[in-house]
């Protein structure tokens, strides 16, 4: 093989190494965070699960104990495949809120056959949250979650 076609040879072995190696979606993503606020007076407990199995089991990062305490998780949106809650939420299919060990609400989510007990709304769907700066998806739970929750009596588990 002559020089010239060395030449050739390198230089598109370096194009697709170039071309590989460029992020070209890096312009279209973007972080998307949803945060789930304590707007009332209860305790609340977030159990998030997956096929049966409960997530974020890591110690109290899922209790919004005080007013005003915030659980949020991030997610990185791409332009060409949104992000949703189910995705910041580590892929969770269902959660139960408990409020003060005597209330619980839950959402069984499969896409179009979502099971609401005891919650009027769905928080894996982007519907309930207000949106903020098109970066933040913001649910804040209000005494009417609580009243509309579940009698559990003491026992919630």
């Amino acid at each position: 093989m002559n020089t010239r076609n060395y030449f050739k040879l390198s230089l598109i072995i370096s194009m697709l190494i170039l071309i590989v190696s460029c992020d070209r979606n890096n312009d279209n993503k973007f972080t998307r965070n949803y945060i789930l606020e304590n707007g009332t007076e209860h305790k609340i407990e977030l159990r998030f699960y997956k096929l049966g199995v409960q997530i974020f089991d890591f110690e109290n990062q899922n209790v919004l104990n005080d007013t005003g305490a915030v659980f949020s998780q991030s997610v990185i949106e791409d332009s060409f495949a949104p992000a949703e809650a189910s995705g910041a939420f580590q892929g969770a299919d269902s959660l139960i809120i408990v409020f003060n060990n005597t209330r619980k609400s839950k959402i069984i989510w499969d896409g179009d056959n979502t099971t609401l007990e005891g919650i009027s709304k769905n928080l894996f769907s982007d519907e309930v949250y207000i949106i903020e700066n098109n970066e933040n998806y913001r649910y804040v739970f209000i005494e009417q979650d609580y009243n509309n929750a579940i009698d559990c009596n003491g026992n919630c588990d």
